[in-house]
């Protein structure tokens, strides 16, 4: 569980340094936009690797309640992400196959992580 829980961490928090890069670098006539929503998700996807690395290492941070709302953001970002305006123009450009092997693949990914934190956040 320790490699895992070390691969998700390095591309959640890789993900979100780059949206933030992004977000920086980009210019208003640039075609690659990050959202206020993109960095909420990053925000709630990097609370959640803290969550998991606490459930792993038995370790409590923040109270219960926290645990409990950044699951359920998580559940919501997550099934949110799947179905945005953005993504049904990528299911367009790369195909409908394609697409379901990349976001089941995605969505397997996250499974363990999203499990670990609902324990996490009900069962500690």
């Amino acid at each position: 569980m320790e490699v895992y829980f070390w691969v998700f961490a390095t591309v959640i928090i890789l993900s979100s340094i780059g949206r933030v890069y992004t977000l920086i670098k980009s210019s208003s006539n640039s075609d690659v936009k990050v959202s206020l929503y993109d960095l909420f998700e990053s925000a709630v996807g990097v609370l959640g690797v803290v969550g998991i690395y606490g459930y792993l290492n038995n370790l409590e941070f923040g109270h219960k309640l926290l645990w409990q709302g950044v699951f359920i953001l998580l559940i919501v970002t997550s099934i949110y992400s799947l179905i945005k305006p953005v993504n049904k123009l990528a299911y367009k450009k790369i195909g409908k196959v394609k697409s379901i092997i990349l976001f089941g693949g995605m969505l397997m990914f996250s499974i363990p992580a999203t499990y670990m934190l609902g324990l996490y956040a009900f069962y500690s």
